[in-house]
């Protein structure tokens, strides 16, 4: 019998904040070293769940927007 997991998505569970904290990380520098190459950034997470949880904190796919529109602010390069 499979697990009930209605109210998955209710809160972050303590793994997911810290998924999210390495996430944040590791992108900013990812994403500003590959806009620097010109070269086109094609970014899968097979494990990013929800956009938003129902606590109203952002999930993985938020996070990673996020970080994607700042680097691509801060960077001189000419983007197409």
């Amino acid at each position: 019998m499979s697990k009930n997991n209605s109210d998955f998505f209710k809160v972050k569970n303590d793994w997911s904040l810290i998924k999210d904290k390495l996430l944040g990380c590791y992108l900013m520098p990812y994403f500003q070293k590959v806009l620097a190459t010109g070269k086109t950034i094609c970014y899968v997470d097979c494990f990013s769940g929800k956009g938003q949880f129902e606590d109203g904190n952002p999930g993985s796919p938020i996070i990673a927007l996020q970080i994607r529109d700042k680097c691509l602010q801060k960077t001189k390069m000419r983007i197409e």
